[in-house]
């Protein structure tokens, strides 16, 4: 900081004499007695111990409970940046200024505990006498205190406007994760970063390599979703709780600290003491809770009917048509993407008889229909005016209804809605009635504050400075107060039937949302804007407690590629194999490009198989996916889970960014380099995993089932902390499972997870009595899991129980898999009768989905798996004359 300080200085004489002044300063300080730890002002509180120094409001904080915690504060200081805003390119934050000083805090003045838990202290700052440095220390438990700083300038001598503490890093390995949504990585040790909503910014790859981090026109760590709260592999995680611009150096301009700055006088920081899942479960609570439950059919695949198939080279714009193609190729779909813009421009007005209609065809298919919202009116759309009447608009520093060009696929001025105006929330509900009228069951909740400047005005009386971040929450706030009125048991833990995915956030966001989306990736294989960064940014998400976030398959923009290409058939395979496993599964068949069209996975033989076969696995692996949302609604432990949550001891597997925990079982690796043939996968932990990677069975020419097999082969079950390697030819993917799982899915036969008018469709509703169970064992020990219904299943000493539902006790059917070679296997039913055998694997399937009174298995001798379906019985005995175990490696 110094440094640049003296080359600011741009007179020779100002440099001496600067030095002079700094060599006083250190002569100073080199006087100062060294206070022993015995002599410290201390403060305990809940197990936890505070330590201040005499001479300056440094500390060092101790759990009493948990001796591995330690937090050692190195300075707090206040500065003043002076400089200028330019708003040269609209949606991103341009700005050129310096620091002109920074003034640190000393010289302990006052030391109070003013109650059991609470304590203020106050510190002079330094080249003044009349600033000081208010502290305020709240400890709420043995695992949560929040400090909370200000400076107090009486005088205004000097026009502070930023504030900063800094904390010791006590080793060279420790991580910062998380952040909110970034694109760079997840562990940001080692980078400056900011918090504040921005446009997308897109690679430089193609100059460089595609691993390059480079972006433009922001930093290679810009992001619409910026939540300052990091979690850290050494037992805390920080949140600094400001609306305003908070800077965060994590070990990068010197490796032994990180510091945190806010662009104001005071700052307010939380620090969360515990396991990273512990540390991310108390900052949720802290922020208003987790997430709803979405609704079943969030969790199927989306597809944007208007744009998937071409003929003749056009693009079949009628969904209606492009489903009637996606039910005779049996590809499931829950979700259909309809682009009709009802704001900024009103697009549906004159199209409202054809898009209900449209509606309530597709709901007989049990597909539900979202449009399109952002808070933005065309100042020529006849809305306008309505909203400028009632005096709805951001205004700017001026008082003038605040305006912006819109770049979209034309171009034009509009103004956002002021979400603080209390008459703004009735006129936006009207308008989100309105869509719901025509028969849409939500929307993409496009943009927020990325286009408001800093100087624009509230109604609430507040500024850009303080209202930019914050608009993302009200924008928020607004939509899911008017859902929540839709709700037909607003005080459960689920949402109504209704789905709005929103692609900002900021502190809090999750309890205002249950879907989001990472915006709008180049199609390209880039880390820094492409398919690889789209995997950062969802487990960065999940690290800030927004658990259900996907990307669009096949990217958005191919503008910023080398030669302008669209995505490859590769890339789109690739891609869609990550969005079968990510929160959300959607694909983007729009976008912007030059010199070539889009292209599309169904183009090819390869890509409608792989995304028919993916559709059919995400719809298939229903129950498993919802069971970790209600996980989430009680943990908020994310659906793609970072490795530090799920192997907190484990500080390798923490370096592995680009795999993830696909729920509690599921360990995903996606291929993200063009051309692999092989992917290296660390597998995590002490327990045992099965490698079913290549091991899938699909029937690609039948009812789309998968199933696994061969998983006692040599080499399959491998013990964690260990890396292996896969074959990953194009239709495969790096998938593993936690030995000691049940992975439960629903029937093959499944079109959509919404419910269905027509009889020639099958939703899960349907079949929802009948499960698949995938049983995958650790040695002797039990097996066990419980579903999100309240169904149990344990598998202990060769006997399994199956445990449902009442309202199943009449109509549920099982069947199980798990590993087996014994020819004189026998399954024993609850009445000690043996099952009998059927002859092969289609009799074993084709037997009907409800109850027939015949219970049975087979022996898959080729895929060595023990198939047993199960009626009636809620106990039932495998004996094997040669008890055989899986091979653990």
């Amino acid at each position: 900081h110094l440094t640049t300080h003296f080359m600011s200085l741009s007179s020779p004489c100002t440099r001496v004499l600067f030095l002079l002044l700094l060599l006083s300063s250190i002569s100073f300080l080199s006087s100062f007695e060294l206070v022993t730890d015995s002599t410290l002002p201390t403060f305990t509180s809940h197990n936890l111990q505070f330590s201040f120094s005499n001479d300056s409001s440094q500390f060092v904080v101790k759990s009493l409970s948990l001796p591995s915690f330690r937090l050692e504060q190195e300075f707090s200081r206040a500065g003043r940046w002076s400089g200028i805003v330019m708003p040269i390119l609209d949606g991103w934050l341009t700005r050129f200024g310096f620091v002109k000083f920074w003034h640190y805090a000393n010289n302990l003045q006052k030391f109070e505990k003013i109650a059991e838990n609470r304590l203020q202290i106050e510190s002079k700052v330094s080249w003044d006498s009349h600033v000081t440095m208010l502290v305020d220390v709240e400890v709420f438990s043995e695992t949560r205190f929040t400090v909370k700083m200000k400076v107090n300038d009486p005088q205004h001598e000097h026009s502070y406007n930023r504030i900063a503490t800094a904390f010791k890093v006590f080793d060279d390995s420790q991580g910062f994760f998380g952040f909110g949504e970034r694109f760079n990585h997840v562990n940001q040790r080692g980078k400056q970063l900011y918090c504040f909503i921005e446009e997308f910014s897109w690679d430089l790859g193609w100059l460089e390599d595609p691993h390059s981090r480079k972006r433009f026109p922001a930093v290679e760590t810009s992001t619409y979703t910026p939540i300052p709260f990091f979690i850290t592999d050494r037992g805390y995680g920080i949140l600094v709780n400001s609306p305003y611009i908070t800077t965060f150096d994590l070990a990068h301009q010197h490796n032994n600290q990180f510091w945190m700055e806010t662009e104001t006088t005071e700052m307010e920081y939380t620090v969360f003491i515990g396991c990273p899942a512990d540390v991310l479960q108390q900052y949720v609570e802290l922020t208003g809770g987790p997430s709803l439950i979405p609704p079943a059919w969030e969790f199927g695949p989306w597809s944007q009917l208007g744009g998937e198939f071409t003929k003749e080279g056009h693009v079949i714009k009628d969904p209606l048509k492009a489903l009637e193609k996606f039910i005779s190729m049996d590809i499931p779909v829950s979700h259909s993407v309809h682009t009709v813009h009802f704001m900024p421009h009103q697009s549906q007005q004159g199209h409202e008889k054809e898009l209900r209609e449209l509606n309530e065809k597709m709901k007989e298919y049990g597909v539900r229909q979202t449009c399109y919202f952002n808070p933005f009116i065309q100042t020529d759309a006849p809305l306008y005016q309505e909203a400028l009447a009632k005096d709805l608009f951001v205004k700017k520093d001026n008082g003038e209804i605040y305006t912006f060009v819109y770049h979209g696929t034309s171009n034009f001025e509009c103004s956002p809605l002021d979400f603080t105006n209390p008459a703004t929330i009735p006129f936006w509900h009207k308008l989100l009635s309105e869509s719901v009228q025509l028969g849409f069951h939500g929307f993409m909740q496009d943009y927020g504050p990325e286009y408001l400047e800093l100087s624009t005005k509230f109604a609430n009386g507040q500024s850009g400075d303080s209202m930019h971040n914050v608009y993302a929450l009200q924008y928020q706030q607004a939509t899911f107060d008017f859902f929540k009125g839709l709700d037909p048991d607003p005080t459960d833990d689920y949402a109504s039937d209704f789905v709005y995915y929103v692609r900002t956030g900021f502190i809090g966001s999750q309890t205002r949302t249950y879907a989001g989306w990472t915006g709008d990736p180049s199609s390209d294989w880039s880390f820094a804007s492409g398919y690889p960064a789209q995997v950062a940014a969802m487990l960065n998400n999940g690290l800030a407690g927004l658990p259900f976030t996907g990307s669009d398959i096949g990217g958005f923009e191919w503008l910023t590629n080398r030669w302008f290409e669209p995505p490859s058939e590769e890339l789109w395979i690739r891609w869609a194999q990550l969005g079968a496993f990510s929160g959300l599964m959607h694909d983007q068949t729009g976008g912007s490009g030059v010199m070539h069209n889009k292209t599309h996975i169904l183009d090819t033989e390869n890509g409608r198989h792989a995304w028919r076969m993916l559709s059919k696995f995400r719809t298939q692996l229903f129950p498993y996916i919802y069971t970790q949302a209600h996980i989430y609604r009680k943990t908020s432990m994310p659906i793609m889970r970072h490795h530090i949550l799920s192997f907190p001891n484990d500080l390798e597997s923490h370096k592995h960014s680009y795999q993830f925990m696909f729920g509690d079982s599921l360990l995903f690796a996606p291929v993200l380099d063009e051309g692999s043939t092989e992917w290296t996968v660390y597998l995590p932990g002490n327990g045992y995993w099965f490698d079913i990677s290549s091991r899938l069975l699909y029937n690609a020419t039948g009812n789309g089932r998968l199933r696994v097999g061969n998983i006692e082969e040599s080499g399959v079950a491998v013990q964690g902390g260990n890396s292996v390697i896969v074959p990953v030819p194009l239709q495969e993917f790096p998938l593993f499972v936690k030995a000691g799982s049940i992975v439960a899915l629903t029937d093959p036969s499944v079109f959509t997870l919404s419910r269905v008018l027509n009889g020639k469709i099958t939703s899960y509703y349907d079949v929802e009595h009948v499960l698949h169970l995938w049983v995958f064992p650790n040695h002797d020990q039990p097996v066990k899991t419980t579903l999100f219904d309240g169904s149990e299943y344990t598998v202990a000493d060769g006997v399994i129980t199956f445990e449902r539902p009442e309202r199943f006790s009449n109509t549920s059917v099982h069947t199980v898999s798990l590993p087996c070679s014994d020819p004189q296997v026998k399954v024993i039913g609850e009445n000690g009768a043996a099952y009998p055998s059927v002859k092969s694997v289609d009799e074993f399937y084709n037997a009907p989905l409800k109850r027939s009174g015949q219970e049975f298995y087979y022996l898959d001798f080729e895929y060595k798996q023990l198939l047993i379906r199960v009626e009636s019985d809620t106990k039932i005995q495998i004996r094997q004359e040669k008890r055989e175990e899986v091979q653990m490696n």
